[in-house]
Order: structure tokens, then sequence, then C-alpha cells
């Protein structure tokens, strides 16, 4: 019976080079920041359905474990921090504010340090 493939983050060595980031990295890191944006939306738009912000919220807070492309699998890709990131986004839903996050003109919080 052949081996199980690994699947975790650390099996791709292309997404540990922080100096050159790989179309892999860039698509992981678009997959958190929509997921990020969609949570925190609030309300629904032409684009974005109520059932949208409601997985994405549900994908950010997942207690399940590091599949691949959970929550957990991508910020260990991305060497991120899941429960800060998870504290800045309840921060933000709660009151708008969080000391990692700055306000940009598109009404979308732009990550500054969430490592």
């Amino acid at each position: 019976m052949p081996a199980k493939p690994n699947l975790y983050p650390t099996a791709f060595p292309e997404l540990e080079n922080r100096h050159h980031k790989a179309p892999e990295r860039r698509l992981l890191e678009a997959i958190l920041w929509r997921a990020v944006s969609d949570s925190l939306a609030g309300t629904p738009s032409d684009h974005l359905s109520q059932c949208d912000i409601q997985d994405a919220q549900a994908w950010l807070f997942e207690r399940g474990g590091a599949y691949p492309f959970s929550f957990l699998w991508v910020c260990e890709a991305l060497d991120k921090c899941p429960f800060r990131i998870r504290r800045a986004v309840k921060d933000l839903m709660r009151n708008g504010t969080s000391g990692g996050y700055r306000r940009a003109d598109r009404k979308v919080p732009v990550p500054i340090s969430v490592s």
C-alpha cells in the first residue's frame, strides 16, 4: 500500500521562501485575505451574500485540524499566527478597531503585522 502524501504546508518548500513569493504562496495569501475581508463585510451586498459572510467566518473560526486548505493549514504555510489573526478579526467584528490593523480608504482592514 503506498504511503499517504504529506499534504501539510511544510511539504511545500517553495512556500518557505520569504523573499520570492511563489504563485502558491500568493494564492494562500489571497484565500486568507478574502476570508478576513468577507468576514468583516457585516452586511450582504451585490457580490457578497449573507451565506458567503457566514462561510468565511466559519472557515476562520473552525475548530478542526490542519487539513489541506483549512485556516490552520493556510496559516502554517504562510508562517502566520492563527490566534492573532482570529483575535484581530474578532476585535474588528466587535468594535471596528484592532492594534494589528489599520483602516484603508476601501473600508477594508489592511494587515500590518499578524505573525
